[in-house]
């Protein structure tokens, strides 16, 4: 006679219906708040140029892959933003540069592939300087003659008025001499590291309106964590209006003012996660409640340290010369400043098919930020990304040298996109968290990674050596380690004399 299992009472089907507890007495590890996994860099996003500079550099940096593209494709937007502007609609045109901020810890070598991809750059300024030196001295010695001759002027008006002799045809001439000011040559300079934006807008007016900046450490967004809102917002103003292209007047109390028209900017920059985190903290959330950080193509990728064993760069990069030279040609063509107005650019539009690409991904990612879309919580990046793929688009095209946007170019520049928008909602959701829930994260992740690489147990030395940087010290690891014990995610216990740490093996394991 078979057995109903209804007769054994809720006491009886309570033990069948419970699991017994894992052989090793570890249980299931609570989960931590942590942001979800990275997305692969879509490779394939790429024109085939650039994908190819990019795998061949990657083979000998081993620095995370969407740093690596990230440097080339802040290079090929620096050279192509002094060509074109992007036309999107009948009304609605302007600039193809981008900005891209990467979350990184220190040592993830963006200096390095900016130093690569910024090469072509680097010797195109100084093949300019030395065109225009001769141009220069002729500037020069014109600014010193004009100053000397007004100086003379202004003696004579002071000598005149002691005497109490008439100086009204003194002043014409004073005043005729004023308008008569050389104006100062425009060097091509594109490069700049940590500037200050009103700094970096006083270049872009006075010097060449074509820019780029490149920084490992992002001071020029978070190197003021001293200064006040209103100081921030200022900031933040001033290069999200340098993002659109726009003319603005930056008000000044101690000079001049000025005004910006017709520059365009590309950034390329880097900070460390808990930096972020700190940084919308103390700044109540300006960079992000003001449109900043939503014109960004933002990204974190997984690190590669413990992993980069020593690669020979190779004599010869056949793919990265061919890319380097591009850039140098793109640099050659691009549009001289017209005087005070900047730069004044023919635009590229797109083909027919890429148009209607263009609008169906606008309008499928307007329709994700929804209430109860899939990007709901970046409605504010969301809403710059149709602008973004538009300018990304034309990259691609101006690298390619055509004369419109193909279809192509859309559906490339696209996967990017979609990257980017997936790692915005994973960026976003460490703002809510605090430095120290973030420092638990990357532990986590660091232990993981080094159980499945070595073993359990794992000493606790190794980590104060090898671990996360800002881990590596004892008043900073132990809280994060209690923090894993108690969510059942390690154990901490005594080989000898030295403390080992011990992964739950549910969090490594190939079925897990």
């Amino acid at each position: 006679m078979g057995m109903d299992f209804n007769d054994l009472g809720p006491k009886g089907k309570a033990l069948l219906e419970t699991p017994e507890p894992p052989s090793d007495g570890w249980g299931d590890p609570e989960p931590l708040n942590k942001p979800d996994d990275p997305l692969p860099f879509p490779l394939e996003s790429l024109p085939g140029l650039v994908r190819c500079a990019v795998s061949e550099v990657a083979t000998y940096t081993q620095a995370p892959m969407a740093l690596i593209a990230g440097s080339a494709l802040d290079s090929l937007s620096t050279a192509a933003q002094g060509l074109r502007n992007v036309q999107r609609g009948e009304r609605l045109q302007g600039p193809t540069g981008t900005y891209r901020l990467s979350l990184a810890v220190s040592g993830e070598r963006k200096t390095t592939e900016d130093d690569i991809f910024g090469a072509p750059i680097r010797e195109w300024e100084l093949e300019q300087l030395k065109k225009f030196q001769p141009i220069l001295k002729e500037s020069r010695a014109a600014f010193e003659a004009w100053e000397a001759e007004k100086a003379g002027i202004v003696q004579r008006i002071k000598e005149k008025s002691k005497a109490g002799q008439d100086t009204a045809e003194l002043k014409r001439k004073l005043a005729d001499i004023a308008l008569a000011e050389p104006k100062a040559i425009r060097v091509p300079r594109i490069l700049y590291g940590d500037i200050t934006p009103e700094a970096l807008a006083w270049r872009l007016s006075m010097g060449w309106p074509c820019g780029a900046v490149q920084s490992a450490e992002a001071g020029i967004i978070f190197g003021g964590h001293g200064m006040s809102s209103d100081s921030i917002m200022r900031n933040l103003a001033l290069l999200n209006s340098l993002w659109d292209g726009g003319e603005t007047r930056v008000d000044r109390r101690t000079s001049e003012s000025f005004i910006v028209r017709g520059a365009r900017l590309t950034m390329g920059l880097a900070v460390q996660p808990e930096v972020l985190a700190s940084f919308f903290d103390q700044s109540h959330g300006l960079a992000r409640g003001s449109g900043f950080l939503a014109r960004f193509l933002l990204a974190w990728p997984e690190s590669t340290q413990g992993t980069r064993f020593f690669q020979e760069a190779p004599a010869h990069s056949p793919m990265l010369t061919r890319y380097q030279d591009r850039i140098t040609e793109l640099l050659d063509e691009t549009q001289p400043p017209d005087g005070e107005n900047g730069l004044i650019l023919p635009v590229i539009g797109f083909d027919p098919p890429a148009k209607k690409a263009w609008i169906e991904t606008y309008n499928e990612i307007e329709r994700s930020l929804a209430e109860d879309g899939e990007l709901s919580t970046v409605r504010d990046v969301g809403a710059k990304a149709g602008d973004n793929l538009a300018r990304l688009s034309a990259q691609y095209a101006i690298l390619e040298g055509k004369e419109s946007i193909s279809l192509e170019n859309v559906e490339r520049a696209s996967l990017l996109i979609a990257y980017h928008l997936h790692e915005a909602r994973r960026i976003f959701a460490i703002t809510k968290a605090s430095p120290q829930v973030l420092l638990e994260g990357r532990l986590d992740t660091w232990l993981i990674r080094r159980a499945k690489e070595t073993g359990n147990p794992i000493p606790k030395s190794a980590v104060l050596q090898f671990g996360p940087g800002p881990l590596r010290k004892k008043k900073t690891l132990d809280p994060a380690l209690k923090t894993l014990a108690e969510a059942n995610r390690i154990r901490i216990s005594l080989m000898g004399r030295k403390e080992v740490i011990e992964v739950n093996p549910a969090l490594f394991r190939e079925d897990a």
